[in-house]
């Protein structure tokens, strides 16, 4: 993990650089900023040193026992403590990262092989724990599906009835339902939809077989109007 940037305490900056000028202070802060982004020392030559500030060798000499009072001299190197330190630190971190990655893919790589390995002899591929939750949340909606219809006693499809399906009986078609369900191993997300499509088909069928429409004005009142045939009496 490369980085890029460093740690910067302006009040512990000021404090260390209180006796530079503005200029000194300008070439100072050149050279650490270029010592962070290499990741190296400062070459002991002050005319590399004034390339890299950026400013004429003259006056970089004039100026370069103040500003290079900072550094230490080490094999034709220029070190700085503290950006010794700040550069070991991210190199740490790197290599923790680096590390855990590498254990985090291994480790993903071992369980892959495994299920791959399983599956070439036969044996049953264990799934990841995200799908099996899936398929749990799956039933627990189905069974509450089934539970409502089975309490209900379809009053909610009243209006319906009386104006798509007259010829039906609701809570026999209800009946019919859940034994065809319970014989075939079915299920419906959304029973009452299921009804009103098993009610429509009987009803066609009811009409086929001669069914007609009572005299008698249906009730919409009346809950039990799918049984009388919507009579008042």
């Amino acid at each position: 993990m490369q980085e890029y940037w460093y740690p910067w305490v302006p009040a512990r900056y000021r404090a260390d650089t209180l006796h530079l000028s503005p200029l000194e202070d300008g070439v100072y802060r050149r050279l650490i900023d270029h010592y962070m982004e290499t990741k190296l020392p400062l070459p002991d030559n002050e005319i590399a040193l004034s390339r890299i500030v950026g400013m004429p060798q003259a006056e970089f000499g004039q100026i370069s026992g103040t500003v290079l009072a900072f550094f230490k001299k080490d094999k034709g190197v220029l070190r700085h403590k503290k950006c010794d330190q700040v550069l070991s630190d991210q190199h740490e971190r790197s290599e923790r990262h680096r590390n855990k990655s590498a254990a985090g893919g291994k480790a993903k790589a071992e369980k892959y092989n495994n299920i791959n390995a399983n599956s070439a002899i036969g044996k049953p591929e264990v799934m990841p724990h995200r799908a099996t939750d899936k398929t749990d949340r799956t039933d627990k909606k189905e069974k509450s599906a089934l539970q409502n219809f089975k309490d209900s006693d379809l009053s909610e499809l009243n209006d319906w009835f009386l104006n798509n399906a007259p010829s039906v009986n609701k809570l026999k078609l209800k009946d019919k339902i859940l034994n065809w369900c319970a014989s075939k191993g079915k299920t419906y997300k959304d029973y009452f939809a299921a009804a009103r499509t098993w009610a429509t088909k009987e009803h066609s069928e009811n009409i086929a077989k001669g069914w007609t429409p009572p005299k008698t004005p249906v009730n919409r009142n009346d809950p039990y109007a799918h049984l009388t045939g919507g009579s008042n009496a």
